[in-house]
């Protein structure tokens, strides 16, 4: 294989989904009746098939989605998560297409691991590197590329590093 494949395939992580994991990640999502939009939360309230190491690190998760014309869901996870050995905040985007008249009791979701959409990795704030290596609480400091709300529709986000995400995922999900 290779060099250029191999580094595409080490970024990629497939995962299937049951049908309640794909309800777990669309209930997250909270778009009601919206056909698209965001929803910040934090990592306690993440899906259950979300990895606990990662959660460990994580700030919080913004997570998007936008029904397409032809009744597809794309629903990203974008988690942003401490890197102290890089002293930085980094993302680590999951998505999935549903089809919510499939009955298919599985579904594929994938896993985007060091991708290179523009503001993946922001530099970790001083003070916050600070209380990170003193408790092992993560405090809550405002980010620079935090959305404006905590949800909202997905137009709040266009030129950010979410969009990057969502964009990147739905790229290889399609």
């Amino acid at each position: 294989m290779s060099e250029n494949r191999q580094a595409k395939a080490d970024l990629e992580d497939w995962k299937t989904l049951d049908r309640f994991q794909v309800t777990e990640i669309y209930s997250a999502c909270a778009l009601g009746d919206r056909r698209e939009g965001y929803n910040v939360a934090d990592p306690y309230s993440a899906p259950s098939f979300f990895p606990q190491d990662l959660l460990l690190k994580t700030h919080d998760i913004v997570y998007l989605a936008s029904q397409t014309s032809s009744g597809l869901i794309a629903m990203v996870a974008n988690i942003r998560r401490y890197d102290l050995r890089d002293d930085a905040i980094d993302q680590q985007p999951f998505g999935i297409m549903y089809d919510p008249t499939d009955r298919n009791d599985q579904s594929s979701g994938l896993w985007l691991h060091h991708a290179s959409h523009f503001g993946r990795t922001m530099p970790m704030p001083a003070p916050m590197r600070v209380a990170l290596l003193s408790s092992s609480i993560p405090l809550k400091f405002p980010l620079g590329d935090d959305p404006p709300h905590r949800s909202g529709p997905l137009s709040e986000l266009a030129g950010t590093s979410h969009e990057g995400a969502f964009e990147a995922l739905i790229k290889r999900l399609t």
